[in-house]
C-alpha cells in the first residue's frame, strides 16, 4: 500500500511498480527513494572496495620480521637480555600482553623470543660470554682476594656465593661476583672449605688467592684455615659486635632501644597512627618521614632508628597521646639521652660506611680507623657507667694485637696515605717491615727489577774464579750468596727510599700514585697490587644477597638455582657487557 494515497500495488518481491507509480503521482517521494537507494549502493560499494596498495617498503615492514641471524634481531635479544638482567625482571615478562603490545610498537618487525629461549639459550650464551670474558682478566690479574658469606632464602634454601676482587694491569681495582651456588649439606668448616676450593679450581685461581675475607663465625674461620689460604675477618662485622655488646652492656641505652623498636613497630602495624604521624609533621612542619625499624643484625640500623626518632621526637609523642597509646611515649629526658647515644655511635657509623666501600681500596683503612676510634673513646675521658667507656673496653679486646696481622700491616704499609704513622708498636711494626722486605727480595728478578739495581750505586765486579773442580761447590755458594746478598740490599734501599718520602694526601687516590710511581718502584708496586686488592670486609657477598632476595620473588618463586647464578652473575658483573 502507497501511504500518501493508500493504492494497493502489486509486487514480485521487487520494488518497480512501486518506483514507477511514485514517479508518475508522487515525484518530490521518488526522489527522495532514488537518493536513499543511491546512498545504500554507495555505501556497500565502499565497503567491498580493495585498499590502496601498500608501497614494498612497508609490506615488508608489516609482514616480515627479522631474520634470526640478523644484526638488528641480535642487538635487539643482547638488549633485552641486559634488561631483565639489570632490572630483575622475570623471564616471564616476553609473555606479558602489556610488554608483547609495547614492543610491537617500538619495532613491528621484531618478535619476542619466547620464555623458553630466553631461559635455554639467549641467557646461556650472555653468561657464557660474560663468564669468558672475566676468566681472561683474572688470568692477567696477578694475585686475587675473595669474598665469601652464606644466605638462606624464603623458600629456606641455603646458598653461598663468592666474589674476587683484583687489581686491573692499569692499576683500577676491581670486583666480580664468581658463583653463587645452592648449599644443601651441613655448613662445617669442612664442607665450606671444599666447596671454596673447587669453586677455586674451576676458575684456575687455586693459587693467586692472597686472602679471604669472611665474617667472624667459627666454621667460616676454620674452613678458611683448612684452605690454607690468609684469613682477613670482616672489619665491619668486629664493629658490629662492639657496637652491639656495647649497647647490652648498658642498660638505660638498651632499654631505650627496645621502647623505641616497640613505637616503630607500633606505627608500621596501624594505618591510624601512622596518618596521624603524618598530619602531625605536617602541622609541625617537619619532613613526612617514615619511622625506621632496628634490625638486630646491622647495628647501623640501631643508630638510623634513634637517629629519626630523634628528629620525629615531638611528633611522635602528639600521635601516640592523639591516638590513645600515651603509655607508649618516652620521656623528654629520654631524647637527651638519645641524643648522647647518637653522639658516641657517630664515629662507628663513619668507620663502617668507610670500611664498606667497594670502588676503592679499603683493607688499608683498618688500623687507621681503629687508632682513630681508640683515640676517640680514650679511658681517662669517660666515667665507668658510660657507654663510651663500654666501647672503649671493646675497642681495646677486639683490636689489641691488630698491628701483628700481615696483611692489614703490610696493606697500611703499602698505602702511600698511611705509612708507618698509624703503627704504635714499634717492634711489630718492624716485624712487618722485616717480612715485607724479605718478600719484596723475593719477587722474581724482570726487567723492572733490573731498572731498579740501575739506580743504585755500582758495586766492584768480582773477579771471575777460575774454574776448579774441588772449589766448584764452594764457588757457586759465593756467587749465590752474593745474589741473594745483592737482592736482599737493594731491597732494603727501596724500601727504606719509599718510607723516607712524605705521605700523600688522604682524599688522593693510591692506586693512581703506584701507578705513576711504578718505574721508580716496580717490585714495590707489585707487592701493593699483591695485597691492596682485598677488601676490609665481607660487604660485597652479603650485597650479593641483599640483591637475590629481590631475585627470588612471588613471580620467580619457583626459580632454579642455576638460573639465580646466572642471573645474579650477570646483574653483578654488568661492567662487562661490553668489553
Amino acid at each position: 500500500m502507497v501511504k500518501p494515497c493508500e493504492i494497493k500495488l502489486k509486487h514480485s518481491g521487487n520494488t518497480t511498480n512501486l518506483l514507477k507509480h511514485l514517479k508518475c503521482k508522487h515525484f518530490q517521494q521518488y526522489e527522495e527513494c532514488l537518493k536513499e537507494i543511491e546512498d545504500e549502493k554507495r555505501s556497500k560499494r565502499s565497503k567491498t572496495e580493495c585498499p590502496k596498495q601498500l608501497t614494498l617498503k612497508k609490506t615488508l615492514d608489516k609482514a616480515t620480521f627479522y631474520r634470526k641471524e640478523s644484526t638488528k634481531r641480535k642487538n635487539i635479544d643482547n638488549a633485552l637480555i641486559e634488561m631483565i638482567v639489570t632490572d630483575l625482571q622475570p623471564t616471564s615478562v616476553v609473555e606479558d600482553n602489556g610488554f608483547q603490545k609495547f614492543v610491537s610498537v617500538l619495532d613491528p618487525r621484531y618478535e619476542l623470543p619466547s620464555r623458553r629461549t630466553v631461559v635455554r639459550s639467549l641467557l646461556l650464551e650472555k653468561y657464557t660470554s660474560v663468564k669468558q670474558t672475566l676468566k681472561i682478566e683474572l688470568d692477567n690479574s696477578m694475585t686475587i682476594a675473595l669474598t665469601t658469606d652464606l644466605w638462606t632464602s624464603r623458600q629456606t634454601q641455603s646458598y653461598c656465593c663468592i666474589t674476587a676482587h683484583y687489581i686491573s694491569g692499569n692499576g683500577k681495582l676491581k670486583s666480580a661476583l664468581l658463583e653463587t651456588f645452592e648449599f644443601n649439606e651441613s655448613h662445617t668448616a669442612e664442607n665450606i672449605a671444599t666447596h671454596l676450593k673447587t669453586v677455586a679450581s674451576n676458575w684456575e685461581i687455586d693459587s693467586k688467592v692472597v686472602c679471604v675475607v669472611t665474617n667472624n663465625a667459627s666454621n667460616m674461620v676454620s674452613a678458611i684455615s683448612k684452605t690454607g689460604w690468609r684469613h682477613l675477618p670482616c672489619f665491619a662485622h668486629t664493629l658490629n659486635l662492639i657496637v652491639q655488646n656495647a649497647i647490652k652492656a648498658d642498660p638505660i641505652v638498651q632499654q631505650i632501644q627496645l621502647q623505641c623498636k616497640d613505637v616503630v613497630s607500633h606505627f608500621h602495624r596501624s594505618v591510624k597512627s601512622s596518618d596521624k604521624l603524618k598530619e602531625i609533621q605536617s602541622q609541625l612542619s617537619l619532613p613526612q618521614q617514615k619511622l625506621i625499624q632496628d634490625v638486630s643484625t646491622r647495628w647501623n640500623s640501631t643508630y638510623l632508628m634513634l637517629q629519626r626518632y630523634h628528629n620525629q621526637f615531638e611528633a611522635i609523642v602528639t600521635a601516640l597521646c592523639l591516638v590513645g597509646q600515651n603509655d607508649l611515649c618516652l620521656m623528654p629526658a629520654n631524647k637527651i639521652t638519645i641524643e648522647s647515644t647518637l653522639k658516641s655511635l657517630k664515629p662507628f657509623l663513619s668507620a663502617t660506611e668507610a670500611i664498606s666501600g667497594e670502588n676503592y681500596t679499603s683493607v688499608s683503612l683498618i688500623i687507621p680507623l681503629v687508632k682513630q676510634l681508640q683515640q676517640q673513646y680514650l679511658p681517662s675521658h669517660h666515667t665507668t657507667a658510660s657507654l663510651n667507656h663500654i666501647l672503649s673496653q671493646e675497642l681495646r679486646q677486639r683490636f689489641l694485637t691488630i698491628e701483628s696481622g700481615y696483611v692489614m700491616a703490610v696493606a697500611t704499609l703499602l698505602d702511600p696515605r698511611f705509612k708507618k704513622l698509624p703503627f704504635s708498636d714499634k717492634s711489630e711494626l718492624d716485624v712487618v717491615t722485616r717480612h715485607m722486605t724479605h718478600e719484596l727480595a723475593s719477587l722474581k728478578t724482570s726487567e723492572g727489577s733490573q731498572s731498579e739495581s740501575d739506580s743504585l750505586p755500582a758495586t766492584e765486579s768480582l773477579p771471575v774464579p777460575k774454574t776448579n773442580e774441588l772449589w766448584a761447590s764452594f764457588d757457586q755458594k759465593v756467587t749465590d750468596y752474593n745474589s741473594r746478598r745483592s737482592t736482599m740490599s737493594d731491597s732494603i734501599v727501596k724500601v727504606r727510599q719509599y718510607f723516607d718520602e712524605g705521605n700523600i694526601d688522604r682524599e688522593k687516590n693510591l692506586l693512581e700514585w703506584w701507578q705513576q710511581n711504578s718505574s721508580r718502584f716496580p717490585n714495590l708496586q707489585k707487592l701493593a697490587r699483591k695485597y691492596l686488592c682485598t677488601p676490609g670486609s665481607s660487604v660485597p657477598s652479603e650485597r650479593v644477597f641483599s640483591t637475590a632476595g629481590q631475585l627470588i620473588s612471588e613471580r620467580r618463586s619457583r626459580i632454579t638455582p642455576q638460573n639465580i647464578d646466572m642471573m645474579l652473575f650477570l646483574n653483578k658483573n654488568s661492567e662487562l657487557f661490553h668489553p
